[in-house]
C-alpha cells in the first residue's frame, strides 16, 4: 500500500508538472500569436499609410495634370480667338478709316440716308419691346413671360453730385433726371456710372429706360434721343467692338445694317446717342488691365472714341474704383432698393389677377420684418412672389438660402410638369449632382481672384448637365460671334442671376467638407483678405446652410482673418473710437459671421468659435437690421453663460448726431469738410444744401432745424447723414430676437440709446424684467428708445427687479407720471450712483413728487440729471433744501427757466454745497447776468469743477420765444467772471 502511495503521489507529481509546463506552453504560444498579431496589425497599417499615401500622390498629380491640360487648352483657345479678333480688329480699324472718310464726303453733301437710321431704329424697338423687355416669371421658363410694363415698380436713384467734400447723394425724383439733369457750368452729364449690389434691379431699369424710348414714352426725355443701344457686358472680353457686339446681341441675323453704317450714325448723331453698358462688373475681369488687342469697347468706357456720344455703365460696387481710375470724368449714381411700399406695389403687380394672394403675402410681410427685409431687393422680391403662388403652406423661409433651395425646386418641378415623359426617370438625387457640378464650376469663376461670371462649355462636366441646367433655367447659353471675317462662334453659360450661381457655388463648397476636406481647405486659404470674404460672402453662408462641418471650417477661417486683419481695430470699434469708414468694414464683417454661424443650423455648437467677435463679452452695433438681429440673437442664445456682458445698440439714423460717445466716429468728416469747402463758394455750397435739406425733410428731426447753420455746418450735417445711410435704420428693425435672448446670458450693460424700438419690443423687455431675467443688471440705458407714458411707468415699478442697477437713463421717453412713481422704488435701489431723467417734460405736480423725496436716495447718487422738466418756484424751493443732502453728486444738470430772479439766485447760490462736483450744466436762465456772476461766486466751493456749460436761452417749452440771438450778458459781468476764473485756475 505505501508502494501504492508513493507512486501516486509521484504520478500526481508529473501530472502537475506536465500540466505546468502544458500551461507554460501555451501561454508561450498566445505570446506569439499576440506578437504576430502586432506585427500583421502593423504591417497592415503600414501598407494602408504607404496606399493611401501613393493613391493622395496619385490624385495629385492627376489633378495638378488636369488641371494644367485644362488650362493648356484654354490658353490654346484664347492663342485663337486672339488671332481671329486682331485679324477683326484689323478690318475694323480699316472700316473705321473708310467710314471717317465716308462721314466727311457725306457732311459735304447730303445727310446719311434716312432708311438707314429708320431700319436701324426699328429694329432696335423691335428687339426691345419684344425680346428684351419680356421678363419671365419663372427664371428659364419664357412660357411665363410678361412685359415689363406689367411688373416693373420704380426704384429710388441718387446722384453723386462732385465736390465739395466727398460726393453728395443727392436723390433724384425718376431716372429721366440722369439724362436731364445738368452741371453748375450747364453740361449734361454724359458719362454716368450707376452702381448697385446684386438684385436691386440694375437689368431691370436698363430695360425700362429701353422701353420707353422704343415707345417714345409720352413727356420721357428719351424722346430726343435718336439711337439708344443696351449691350450686356457678361459676354464682353478686352478685344470686343462695339458695332461687332451690337449686330450680335441686339439685330436679327439677317439684317441688312453693317458695323460701317452703325459707327457712321454713332458719330454722325453724338449725344443724341445713348450707349448702355450693362453688368461690366460681369465682364472679363481683365478688360480694363490688357494694352494690346484692346476693342474699342474698352476705348469707349476710357473716353478714347466716340467721345459725343453718351454713356451708362452699370456695375456691382466691388468694380467702381477699377472703372473710376480707368474714366475718372464718370458721375456715379446709386440705385437703392425697395422701401416697404415699393415692396407692396411690387406684389400687387405681380399678383395683379389672383389680388386675394397678393394680399395675404402683404399681409404675411407687414408682420414679418425679417422676410419684409428679404423682400427689399427686387431679385429677392420676385422669388418671393414666386414661392408664395407656388407653395401650399402659406408660409415663407426666414433665411436667404432656404429661400433658394426652394426656388431651384421648384424650378425643377416646372420642368417636370413641362417635360414629364423626358424627366421621369430623373431623381431628386441627379438633380442635386446636376446642381453640385454646376456649382464646381461656378466656384472656379465666382472665387478670388478670379471673380468672373461667364463660363465656356469646356468649363462644364459634360453637354448633358449643360442642357439639363439650361431646360431647368439654372444657366442660359450665349452664343457670340468670335469673328466677323471667318464668322466663326463661341458659347458661353451664365447663371440666371448672380445669386443663383452663388447658391449652387456655396452647395459645391460644403460638399468638399465631406468628400475632399483638404480641397475645401485649401479653397478656404485662397480667401485671404477682408475684402475677399466680403466679395464671396453669399457662397459662404450658402455653404454654411448646407453642411455643419464645411460651416466649421468656414467659421474658423473667417476668424483667422480676423486675427490677422481686424483684431487690431475691434476694442477701438467696441469704445467707438474708429473712423466711419473702418466702422462699415467691421460691422460688414462682423454681420458676415454671424449670418454664417445662423445659417449653419447648427444649435449652437459654433458660436463659440464667435467670441473673440466680442473682445471683453462687449456687443456694439450701429444700426442693425432684422436679418442681423435675428444671427446676433442666435448667438446670444447659444454663447457661453457669463460671456457676453454689454450690449449697446445705436439707430443709425441720430448716431451722427455728434452727442457724447457718438462724436469720435465723425471727427474725420469734420475735418475733411473743413478742408473741401475753403474755396468752394459760399453760394454753390448753400444751394446744394438746401436741396438736400428740402429732399430730407427728417433731418431737420434729428439736427434741429439744420438750414439756420452756416453752410459749413449744413455741409457737415449732410455728410453725417448720408454716413449713416449706409447702415439699417433703427425703425426698420426688430430687435426681439435680440431681447428674446437676455434670458440665456448674465447680462450686466444694457444700452439701446436712441433705438426707437416698436411698441411690442419694449413690452417684452419689461416683460423679461418682470420675470427677473435682468437681475444681474448694472447699467440701463433706454434713452429715446420710442416708451409710452403707460410702459414707463411700468418700467419705474419693475427696477426693483434690478436690485444691482447703478446707472439708468430713461431720458427723452415723454411721460407726465414717470418721476412720481420712480420717486417710490429709488429708496429701494441702494446701488444707483447715476440717474438720468432729463427731457422727460414731467408735469410740476409729477416733478414736485420727485424733488420731495431726493433726500431719500440723493445722498448716495454720483450723477443726477432733471433738466428739460417743468419747474416752478415752489418746485425750486423744495430742491433748494433737498439738494445740500447730495454731498456725493459730481455731476449735475439742471433748468432754470420759469423761475422767479429770487428763487433762481437762491438755487444757484445753494450749489456751493456740493463740493464733489465735477460737472455743472444750468439750462434755460432769463437772467444772464445772475447766472453769470452766481456761478462765479459758487466755484470758489467746488475745487474739483472742470466743465461748465450755462444755456441762457430756448432750451424750455416756455422760452420757445427766445429767438435765434443768445441774450447778452453786460462787460462788467464778464469781466467779474473772468476773474474769479483766473483766481481759480
Amino acid at each position: 500500500m505505501q508502494s501504492v502511495k508513493e507512486a501516486t503521489t509521484e504520478l500526481r507529481h508529473d501530472v502537475h508538472q506536465a500540466t505546468t509546463e502544458l500551461r507554460h506552453d501555451v501561454q508561450s504560444v498566445k505570446e506569439a500569436t499576440t506578437e504576430l498579431r502586432h506585427d500583421v496589425h502593423q504591417a497592415t497599417t503600414e501598407l494602408r499609410h504607404d496606399v493611401h499615401q501613393e493613391t493622395t500622390e496619385l490624385r495629385h498629380d492627376m489633378h495638378q495634370a488636369t488641371t494644367k491640360l485644362r488650362h493648356d487648352l484654354q490658353s490654346v483657345h484664347q492663342s485663337t480667338n486672339d488671332l481671329t479678333r486682331k485679324v477683326d480688329n484689323l478690318q475694323v480699324v480699316t472700316s473705321d478709316l473708310v467710314s471717317k472718310t465716308l462721314i466727311e464726303s457725306e457732311s459735304k453733301t447730303e445727310e446719311a440716308p434716312d432708311e438707314i437710321l429708320m431700319g436701324c431704329q426699328k429694329q432696335l424697338r423691335a428687339y426691345y419691346i419684344n425680346s428684351l423687355c419680356k421678363i419671365p416669371l419663372f427664371p428659364g421658363d419664357f412660357d411665363s413671360c410678361v412685359d415689363l410694363q406689367d411688373i416693373y415698380t420704380k426704384v429710388s436713384i441718387e446722384i453723386n453730385l462732385p465736390k465739395p467734400c466727398r460726393a453728395v447723394k443727392m436723390p433724384i425724383s425718376s431716372y429721366d433726371e440722369m439724362f436731364t439733369r445738368r452741371t453748375r457750368e450747364g453740361y449734361i452729364y454724359m458719362k454716368l456710372l450707376l452702381s448697385a449690389p446684386a438684385g436691386l434691379g440694375k437689368t431691370t431699369l436698363t430695360a425700362k429706360i429701353a422701353y420707353d424710348w422704343a415707345t417714345q414714352l409720352e413727356g420721357s426725355p428719351l424722346r430726343d434721343i435718336t439711337l439708344l443701344f443696351v449691350i450686356n457686358m457678361r459676354w464682353i472680353d478686352h478685344t470686343s467692338n462695339l458695332e461687332s457686339i451690337i449686330l450680335n446681341q441686339i439685330f436679327p441675323r439677317d439684317t441688312t445694317i453693317t458695323p460701317d453704317q452703325i459707327r457712321s450714325l454713332i458719330h454722325r448723331y453724338g449725344d443724341r446717342v445713348i450707349v448702355i453698358l450693362d453688368a461690366v462688373d460681369e465682364s472679363d475681369r481683365g478688360l480694363f488691365n490688357q494694352v494690346e488687342s484692346c476693342g474699342n469697347i474698352v476705348e469707349l468706357l476710357k473716353g478714347r472714341v466716340m467721345s459725343p456720344c453718351r454713356v451708362l455703365v452699370t456695375t456691382r460696387p466691388w468694380r467702381i474704383a477699377e472703372i473710376t481710375r480707368m474714366c475718372k470724368t464718370f458721375t456715379q449714381l446709386e440705385l437703392i432698393g425697395f422701401n416697404k411700399e415699393d415692396v407692396r406695389g411690387y406684389v400687387r403687380k405681380f399678383f395683379h389677377q389672383k389680388k386675394n394672394l397678393g394680399d395675404s403675402l402683404i399681409e404675411h410681410l407687414d408682420q414679418n420684418p425679417l422676410v419684409d427685409e428679404i423682400a427689399s431687393k427686387p431679385l429677392m422680391a420676385l422669388l418671393v412672389c414666386i414661392y408664395w403662388l407656388e407653395i401650399k403652406e402659406k408660409d415663407l423661409p426666414r433665411k436667404i438660402s432656404q429661400l433658394f433651395d426652394a426656388i431651384i425646386n421648384i424650378m425643377y418641378q416646372h420642368y417636370r410638369e413641362k417635360l414629364h415623359e423626358e424627366a421621369g426617370n430623373m431623381s431628386d438625387e441627379d438633380i442635386q449632382q446636376v446642381v453640385l457640378r454646376m456649382g464646381q464650376m461656378a466656384l472656379r469663376g465666382f472665387w478670388p481672384p478670379e471673380n468672373r461670371t461667364v463660363f465656356s462649355l469646356d468649363e462644364a462636366e459634360s453637354s448633358d448637365d449643360v442642357e439639363l441646367a439650361c431646360q431647368i433655367g439654372l444657366i442660359c447659353q450665349q452664343e457670340t460671334r468670335t469673328s466677323v471675317l471667318t464668322n466663326r462662334k463661341e458659347t458661353s453659360l451664365s447663371f440666371f442671376h448672380k445669386t443663383c450661381g452663388e447658391k449652387c457655388a456655396g452647395k459645391f463648397l460644403a460638399s468638399l467638407a465631406d468628400e475632399n476636406p483638404d480641397d475645401l481647405l485649401s479653397k478656404l486659404h485662397e480667401v485671404r483678405t477682408v475684402q475677399d470674404v466680403l466679395s464671396v460672402q453669399l457662397i459662404m453662408q450658402f455653404a454654411c446652410s448646407t453642411n455643419i462641418k464645411a460651416a466649421a471650417m468656414i467659421i474658423c477661417r473667417l476668424m483667422q482673418i480676423f486675427e490677422s486683419e481686424m483684431k487690431p481695430l475691434i476694442l477701438r470699434y467696441v469704445m467707438g473710437e474708429l473712423e466711419w469708414e473702418e466702422i462699415l468694414t467691421v460691422q460688414h464683417f462682423l454681420d458676415m459671421c454671424l449670418r454664417c454661424n445662423y445659417e449653419a443650423r447648427n444649435k449652437g455648437k459654433l458660436s463659440h468659435l464667435l467670441n473673440d467677435l466680442f473682445p471683453e463679452g462687449k456687443v456694439f452695433f450701429i444700426g442693425i437690421s432684422a436679418l442681423t438681429a435675428v444671427a446676433l440673437g442666435y448667438y446670444l442664445s447659444h454663447s457661453q453663460a457669463g460671456y457676453i456682458r454689454s450690449i449697446r445698440l445705436m439707430p443709425s439714423a441720430h448716431v451722427a448726431d455728434g452727442v457724447g460717445h457718438a462724436a469720435g466716429p465723425f471727427n474725420d468728416i469734420r475735418s475733411s469738410v473743413q478742408k473741401e469747402i475753403k474755396n468752394i463758394p459760399i453760394s454753390v455750397i448753400r444751394g446744394i444744401c438746401e436741396e438736400y435739406i428740402e429732399k430730407h425733410p427728417n433731418m431737420n428731426s434729428v439736427y434741429r432745424n439744420v438750414a439756420s447753420h452756416s453752410p459749413a455746418e449744413m455741409m457737415y450735417y449732410i455728410q453725417l447723414w448720408q454716413a449713416c445711410e449706409g447702415l439699417p435704420s433703427s425703425h426698420e428693425s426688430n430687435i426681439r430676437p435680440i431681447v428674446d435672448s437676455l434670458k440665456h446670458i448674465h447680462l450686466e450693460v444694457f444700452d439701446i440709446t436712441e433705438f426707437n424700438v416698436d411698441e411690442s419690443n419694449i413690452e417684452h423687455l419689461l416683460t423679461m424684467i418682470q420675470e427677473g431675467y435682468l437681475s444681474q443688471l448694472l447699467k440701463l440705458r433706454v434713452q429715446q428708445s420710442g416708451m409710452n407714458e403707460n410702459q414707463m411707468e411700468r418700467l419705474t415699478l419693475e427696477i426693483k427687479k434690478m436690485p444691482h442697477l447703478s446707472e439708468m437713463d430713461v431720458s427723452y421717453n415723454k411721460s407726465n407720471r414717470t418721476l412720481s412713481a420712480l420717486a417710490e422704488s429709488l429708496p429701494s435701489m441702494h446701488a444707483l450712483k447715476i440717474l438720468d431723467v432729463s427731457h422727460l417734460w414731467a408735469s410740476h405736480d409729477d416733478m414736485a413728487v420727485f424733488v420731495k423725496n431726493l433726500y431719500q436716495f440723493g445722498p448716495r447718487l454720483l450723477q443726477l440729471t432733471i433738466n428739460h422738466n417743468h419747474i416752478n418756484n415752489d418746485i425750486a424751493s423744495q430742491l433748494i433744501k433737498q439738494l445740500p443732502t447730495a454731498m456725493l453728486l459730481q455731476e449735475l444738470g439742471i433748468s432754470v427757466a420759469g423761475l422767479s430772479r429770487l428763487h433762481h439766485n437762491q438755487l444757484m447760490w445753494v450749489m456751493r454745497h456740493l463740493s464733489r462736483l465735477q460737472i455743472l450744466n444750468i439750462y434755460g436762465s432769463q437772467y444772464p447776468d445772475d447766472l453769470m456772476m452766481s456761478v462765479a461766486d459758487v466755484m470758489q466751493s467746488l475745487p474739483d469743477l472742470h466743465m461748465l456749460h450755462l444755456s441762457t436761452y430756448g432750451n424750455a417749452p416756455s422760452l420757445s420765444t427766445y429767438g435765434n440771438t443768445p441774450p447778452q450778458v453786460n462787460s462788467g459781468t464778464w469781466k467779474y467772471f473772468k476773474t474769479k476764473l483766473q483766481k481759480i485756475n
